[in-house]
């Protein structure tokens, strides 16, 4: 820590990161599709409130507050840096190795792009909130701890809204396959 940090701040520091981080983390991770990126951008949250000198004064509620609100600031600014950077072109021998493998034959991706086209026209038939706890699980891998923290539900609550979720899908998917 800091020079002239005291113990009781460190604690109430230690205890507001316990309780904010995961959340922060999950949406950063939710946002970022990149465990790595989205463990940065948490270290560069805290670290503004460890070099915020106002921000060892206020309340634990503005605490909070402030760090959402960083969250959100330094979210903007690593999609504005990634707008920036120039994307590459793919290879000539990466498309060809890609083209030349006997599982992406045309009929093959066609029966794979209308099968995701179904899968997403399922998906968007659920409520928001069952296609963002889907889309953090598999999509980011996320755990149904951390999903229960980016929704601040408990986490039985998350795993039976998973599961019932996955069974309607099931359902709807098998009567349409028909």
């Amino acid at each position: 820590m800091k020079k002239g940090f005291t113990v009781i701040e460190q604690d109430r520091s230690a205890l507001l990161y316990k309780r904010q981080a995961p959340a922060i983390l999950a949406d950063f991770y939710r946002q970022t599709a990149s465990w790595n990126d989205a463990e940065d951008l948490l270290v560069e949250v805290f670290l503004s409130a460890l070099e915020n000198q106002r921000f060892r004064v206020i309340s634990e509620e503005e605490q909070e507050r402030w760090l959402w609100k960083v969250a959100h600031n330094k979210a903007a600014d690593y999609f504005r840096r990634l707008k920036r950077q120039a994307s590459l072109p793919l290879h000539v021998e990466t498309i060809e190795a890609v083209l030349a493998d006997t599982a992406l034959t045309p009929e093959n991706r066609l029966l794979r792009q209308e099968t995701y086209a179904d899968l997403d026209a399922m998906l968007k038939t659920l409520p928001k909130i069952q296609q963002d706890m889907l889309e953090l699980h598999f999509a980011h891998g996320l755990s149904v701890k951390q999903i229960a923290a980016v929704f601040e539900k408990n986490e039985g609550a998350i795993r039976m809204l998973l599961f019932r979720t996955l069974k309607h899908l099931r359902i709807i998917y098998t009567k349409t396959a028909r």
